[in-house]
């Protein structure tokens, strides 16, 4: 099965998810999974709340649906990460929402720099609703592979 996206996203696809110093890793998944740059999606559409780093897509591979926010240095405003992920999951709902399973939907944070203790206990408590549903954060270094993200823990 294909994957066809609506067209709001027409103009926002790339082939990585990188920002800064911080990527996350797609491997052999990437002739599969369609990547919404949100920035582009901000920019074609006015958007002007605060968004997710990337929107990650792929019907034939579990009804996957990610939002992802990459942090290259420090975790700092996690309030901030929570709403910028919990818009992106609203986006999801409202325009794939028919394509992406909750059970196959992630909310993931990668960073790079040090994490002080307290940021992360906090960020780990944190979640993201999608379709009625409190979906905990995932969190990862920066250079994750999907598969060590998403595969059940």
């Amino acid at each position: 099965m294909q994957v066809t996206l609506p067209p709001q996203f027409e103009g926002c696809t790339v082939r990585r998810c990188r920002k800064e110093q911080c990527n996350f890793g797609i491997g052999r998944l990437s002739s599969q999974i369609i990547i919404v740059d949100c920035d582009l999606y901000k920019q074609k559409h006015n958007f002007v709340d605060k968004i997710c780093d990337f929107l990650l897509f792929a019907v034939d591979y579990r009804q996957l649906g990610i939002v992802l926010e990459l942090k290259g240095g420090r975790l700092e405003h996690i309030d901030d990460i929570v709403v910028q992920l919990q818009n992106g999951a609203n986006i999801i709902v409202k325009l794939a929402g028919n394509v992406v399973s909750s059970k196959s939907f992630f909310a993931v944070v990668l960073h790079g720099g040090s994490v002080h203790r307290n940021e992360f206990t906090l960020l780990r408590k944190k979640s993201v609703f999608f379709k009625g549903k409190a979906i905990p954060l995932r969190l990862g270094r920066c250079g994750a592979n999907i598969r060590e993200i998403i595969d059940d823990r």
